[in-house]
């Protein structure tokens, strides 16, 4: 499927892989063995979700759990990616990112968001519109787990992105 210009766009949302309880600072929590091997996991399912040919940019938290997630996905993707580390991303709620993904030059075709939860999952609940009845049901009934990954899709420019514009396309955790 095409994607990109006017016409349709996709957003990827990625909760970062398990990281360690604590740290000197919630922002420089690392990620577990566990995590590793499961971004690394998210990475494999990215492979079949990301067309190479996409313009495609990740925003990812300048959390050290959401780098990590990020890189060890990244690096099973042949294709690359953009990435914007935003500190802005750390703390933002759903309507933020909303706001931010708006701005988006229609010329991206693909966002890949990597951040937090509860955020990450009020996004994809914010955007989705409901069409999917089953992956509404398992997103309300499982939550959004730690390397879970979601995939929206919208018609028209970023600037139209508003709550239920986006059909929700594909629900996924990468598990090692």
């Amino acid at each position: 499927m095409a994607v990109g210009g006017a016409g349709t766009h996709r957003i990827v949302v990625l909760r970062h892989a398990a990281a360690e309880k604590s740290a000197a600072s919630d922002h420089a929590r690392e990620l577990t063995a566990r995590g590793r091997r499961d971004a690394t996991a998210v990475g494999e399912l990215l492979t079949d979700i990301l067309d190479p040919d996409a313009d495609t940019v990740a925003l990812v938290s300048t959390a050290v759990r959401a780098r990590q997630t990020w890189e060890a996905a990244a690096a099973e993707l042949a294709m690359t990616v953009e990435e914007r580390q935003l500190d802005e991303l750390y703390e933002a709620d759903s309507n933020e990112l909303v706001d931010m993904l708006a701005l988006l030059p229609d010329e991206t075709e693909v966002v890949v968001v990597v951040g937090h939860n509860p955020t990450m999952e009020a996004l994809v609940n914010q955007l989705e519109n409901g069409d999917d009845e089953d992956l509404a049901g398992r997103l309300a009934e499982d939550g959004f787990p730690k390397a879970g990954l979601a995939v929206l899709e919208q018609d028209g420019s970023w600037s139209e992105l508003e709550t239920g514009s986006c059909r929700l396309e594909r629900l996924e955790v990468g598990r090692a």
